[in-house]
């Protein structure tokens, strides 16, 4: 899959008289397919400059860097870039910094361009937009329901009132304060409350790596939120594994979908 061998790079300072800083010399490489590989080493031993080598960011000096059947060393930029929209995929350190954004999502958005369904691709299944979008849709009245929460905005489509209206089960993952005003729209509106012990919330948090430290002891002290009163809602708790908290709510699904209406 990767074979990279006999790679050079230099580095020139141009604005300290054309110093040259040798940063990798006859380096080789082999990752076969299905491999998992992790370069670790020292800060400037040449990680990043070899990663960035790899995607096309920097020019290799001398060598032979073959991703698939393209030489990444001699390709030119519309093979690169074909290459990077079929095949190579690449998560910068510095580069590409989007704040509360999760990995999975950057490294789906490739494959959403390239038409791949987001439930194929990874991460959740929303539309992310820019906050001046989300506000012209909000003016157009494209949402039935909007709020905020965590300082982030959201939207469910005006194209549920359809759905429902001609028997669908719609299911959405809102926000508790919301939840008066949804009650209110949808008359009908069954409420499923999914929780999870402390410890377990602290450790997916953790893990989804969107907050840390303060910024996580302050989304776990909001976990505690009340149900809005007069919400009635059936609870889950989903502090086991995930098979657990699937076939539980599949069954709660299941009860809402057979409830009768009107």
């Amino acid at each position: 899959m990767i074979e990279i061998s006999n790679l050079s790079k230099n580095f020139v300072l141009h604005n300290q008289g054309g110093a040259v800083i040798p940063v990798m010399r006859d380096a080789a490489l082999s990752v076969a397919p299905g491999e998992c590989v992790g370069l670790i080493g020292a800060s400037g031993a040449g990680k990043s400059t070899l990663m960035r080598m790899v995607y096309g960011n920097y020019l290799a000096d001398r060598g032979v860097i073959r991703v698939g059947d393209v030489d990444v060393a001699q390709a030119a930029p519309r093979e690169v870039l074909a290459l990077r929209r079929a095949t190579l995929g690449y998560v910068s350190q510095f580069l590409r910094v989007v704040p509360r954004v999760p990995t999975l999502d950057v490294v789906a958005e490739p494959l959403l361009a390239l038409g791949v369904a987001r439930e194929e691709a990874g991460g959740e299944p929303f539309e992310g937009v820019s906050l001046v979008e989300f506000e012209a849709r909000k003016a157009r009245g494209a949402f039935a329901l909007h709020w905020v929460a965590h300082g982030m905005s959201y939207g469910i489509p005006a194209g549920i009132r359809a759905q429902i209206a001609g028997g669908q089960t719609v299911l959405f993952n809102g926000s508790r304060a919301m939840l008066p005003r949804a009650q209110a729209l949808f008359p009908y509106l069954s409420v499923i409350l999914i929780a999870a012990d402390r410890a377990a919330l602290r450790a997916r948090l953790a893990a989804r790596g969107r907050e840390s430290g303060e910024d996580l002891d302050r989304r776990l002290a909001r976990a505690d939120f009340a149900m809005p009163e007069g919400i009635a809602h059936e609870l889950i708790d989903n502090s086991g594994t995930i098979e657990e908290g699937v076939q539980a709510l599949v069954a709660v699904l299941d009860r809402v979908a057979a409830a009768p209406r009107g």
